[in-house]
C-alpha cells in the first residue's frame, strides 16, 4: 500500500488505481495466529514439564527457545528487506522451536560428545547462569541443525512459486542435495575440523599454562564450526540454482578464480572464531574446492 502511493502521483491524469483483492487483513490475521499459537504452546510445555519433570528451570526452554527461534526466522528477513511467505517462516520457526525443546534434553549428552572429540577439555563456568545459558543454546543449535531438512523444503517450495519453471521433481532433487551437503558439511566439521581443530589450539598448553574452557564460548566455537559448515556446504546448490535463474554463469566465475580463493579466504576468517592459520585453512581449502566443485555442476 504505502508503495502504491508513492507511485501514485506519476499516474497520467485519468488513470486510477483500484484495489481488487487485498490480502493485508489476512496477513494480519495470520500474525495473530502465529503469536496466540506460540504463546499457547509455550504455556502448555511449559506446564507440561513443571507437572511431569518437577523442574522449574526446564519449564523456560520453551518459553524462551520458541520467541527466539521466529526472531531467528523473521528478523533477517525484515533487516534485509526480503519478503516471503508467512506461513512458510512460521513453520520454520515452530519446527527450531520444537526440536529445540527436545535438544534440551539431549543437550547433556552432545555436550559431552563434543567435549570429547576436542580431547577431552576442561569446562567451567565463570558465572551462576553461564551453564545453564550454554545449555539453552545448545538446544536451540540441536533445534536449528534437526529442523534444517525441512527449512530447506520450505525455501525451495518458495522459490518454486517466484520460478514456476522449476518442476516438483527438479525440486525434490535439489532439496535431497541440500539435505545431503548440509549432512556432508556437519560430519565434516565433527569429524575433521572439530577434532584437529581443537586440539591444535589446545596443544600450547604446557606445564605452567592449564585450559580451562569457558562452557558458553566452547558452546559458540563448536556451534559456529557445525552450522557454518553445513551452510557453507550448500556453495555447490547455490551456484546451480543461480545459474539455472540465469544471475551467473560458469563462463563468467572460472575467469575470476583469484576472487574465489580471496572471497573463501575472508569468509573462513569471519567463520573461524579463532586468529591461527591452521583452522582458516581447513575452512578456506574445503570452501574452494566446493566452489570448483560448483563450477563443475553448473556446467552439467
Amino acid at each position: 500500500k504505502k508503495k502504491v502511493d508513492e507511485i501514485k502521483p506519476s499516474f497520467p491524469e485519468g488513470i486510477e488505481f483500484k484495489v481488487v483483492y487485498d490480502r493485508s487483513s489476512l496477513i494480519n490475521r495470520a500474525i495473530h495466529t502465529l503469536r496466540n499459537s506460540l504463546l499457547e504452546e509455550g504455556i502448555v510445555v511449559a506446564a507440561v514439564i513443571i507437572i511431569f519433570l518437577l523442574h522449574f528451570g526446564s519449564s523456560l526452554v520453551p518459553i524462551i527457545v520458541l520467541p527466539v527461534a521466529v526472531a531467528l526466522a523473521f528478523i533477517p528477513m525484515h533487516i534485509l528487506g526480503i519478503n516471503s511467505n508467512i506461513m512458510s517462516l512460521g513453520g520454520i520457526a515452530i519446527a527450531i522451536g520444537i526440536f529445540s525443546i527436545g535438544g534440551y534434553f539431549a543437550a547433556i549428552e552432545v555436550l559431552g560428545y563434543l567435549r570429547r572429540i576436542a580431547g577431552d577439555v576442561n569446562l567451567v563456568a565463570f558465572g551462576v547462569p553461564e551453564a545453564f545459558f550454554a545449555i539453552l543454546k545448545l538446544a536451540l543449535v540441536i533445534g536449528l541443525t534437526a529442523s534444517m531438512p525441512y527449512a530447506l523444503y520450505l525455501i525451495l517450495q518458495d522459490l518454486r512459486r517466484i520460478y514456476p519453471t522449476f518442476s516438483r521433481k527438479v525440486l525434490l532433487g535439489f532439496w535431497f542435495g541440500s539435505v545431503l551437503l548440509f549432512g556432508v558439511g556437519v560430519l565434516f566439521s565433527l569429524s575433521v575440523l572439530l577434532p584437529y581443530g581443537a586440539r591444535y589450539l589446545l596443544s600450547f598448553e604446557g606445564p605452567t599454562i592449564t585450559a580451562c574452557i569457558s562452557t558458553g564460548k566452547f558452546v559458540s566455537f563448536c556451534s559456529l564450526f557445525i552450522i557454518g559448515f553445513g551452510l557453507v556446504f550448500e556453495l555447490p546448490l547455490v551456484m546451480m540454482l543461480l545459474a539455472r535463474m540465469g544471475v551467473i554463469t560458469p563462463e563468467a566465475l572460472s575467469k575470476h578464480r583469484r576472487y574465489a580463493i580471496l572471497g573463501a579466504t575472508i569468509i573462513s576468517a569471519i567463520l573461524t572464531p579463532t586468529p591461527d592459520a591452521v583452522n582458516l585453512m581447513l575452512m578456506a581449502v574445503p570452501l574452494y574446492c566446493l566452489f570448483e566443485i560448483g563450477l563443475l555442476c553448473m556446467r552439467l
